[in-house]
């Protein structure tokens, strides 16, 4: 006899097929729980980045319409502070920078909402606004 694990009786055959399974996807639960510790805290970590890049974004922009185009114009040529942000976001290009702004327009990020104005010839044009509590 030998001890089982928790969700069998206490005592059951030594070398029972049962008792190692349920071993076996003991361990594995285990390995997947870290595997979403892990998942949490690298999408917390991408969270702050991305906040950061919002913050400059709206620092940057002040309340004015802009597309995402513009927006990497002035970060390369004007703006190092917006550039450094949008870079660690890895947002380096409009495509890139406009496919953020998409997604990050359903779901505001520290009390700054990106909201799309209209679609223009040069693309897309957003506004970011902080939202007062």
């Amino acid at each position: 006899m030998t001890k089982a694990p928790r969700h069998l009786p206490a005592l059951v055959p030594v070398g029972d097929p049962v008792v190692e399974w349920l071993r076996e996807l003991e361990a594995r639960v285990g390995v997947l729980e870290q595997r979403v510790h892990t998942l949490d805290d690298r999408r917390r970590a991408r969270d702050a980045v991305h906040v950061a890049a919002l913050e400059a974004l709206a620092r940057s922009t002040r309340g004015l319409v802009f597309s995402a185009q513009s927006a990497m114009t002035v970060a390369q040529t004007v703006d190092a502070e917006l550039d450094a942000a949008l870079r660690a976001a890895q947002l380096e290009t409009p495509q890139a920078l406009g496919r953020w702004l998409a997604m990050v327009a359903r779901r505001p990020l520290a009390g700054v909402r990106v909201q799309r104005v209209k679609r223009e010839l040069v693309g897309v044009l957003w506004v970011v606004r902080r939202e007062h509590a």
